[in-house]
């Protein structure tokens, strides 16, 4: 009995210095940036407003607004004048057969920015602001007006 009891000790002992001798998983790191993600969805806190936000693309879809898009363009054979975009070259309307709005995710309160490579989106009382922070280019999405630059 003694016997087993020093092996069973031994045993212990040595599964406890394996585990101890091994290095420890790295806990994942805080991201630079508050607000920094990899990609996902929000809503403006209207509900009015859903955007996805990827490290390539930022883009937000309107549903109710008070102003008229630009005229669709020819070869564009799906919705238009409800989605803006930005990406590297100058913020536009995307022609789309789908929407952001149903599955944009949680609410990004006021003043809260949310950033995925060089595309940053900030939730503002009266719009939201999207923009690549290297490149300048962007754009604003409200119910009363849009602005794309």
């Amino acid at each position: 009995m003694r016997r087993l009891r020093t092996a069973g000790a031994a045993i212990l002992l040595a599964a406890l210095t394996t585990a101890c001798a091994s290095p420890a998983p790295e806990a994942p790191q805080a991201s630079a940036a508050m607000g920094d993600a990899p990609s996902g969805g929000f809503t403006m806190p209207s509900g009015n407003i859903g955007c996805y936000l990827t490290a390539t693309q930022a883009r937000c879809d309107i549903n109710r607004k008070s102003w008229l898009p630009p005229s669709k363009p020819p070869d564009c054979d799906l919705a238009y004048g409800f989605a803006l975009t930005v990406a590297d070259a100058d913020a536009s309307f995307l022609c789309a057969g789908d929407s952001v709005l149903q599955s944009a995710g949680p609410i990004l309160g006021y003043g809260q920015s949310r950033q995925a490579g060089n595309l940053r989106c900030t939730s503002e009382p009266k719009a939201v602001k999207c923009e690549n922070v290297v490149s300048g280019h962007g754009f604003t999405l409200a119910r009363e007006q849009y602005d794309l630059w």
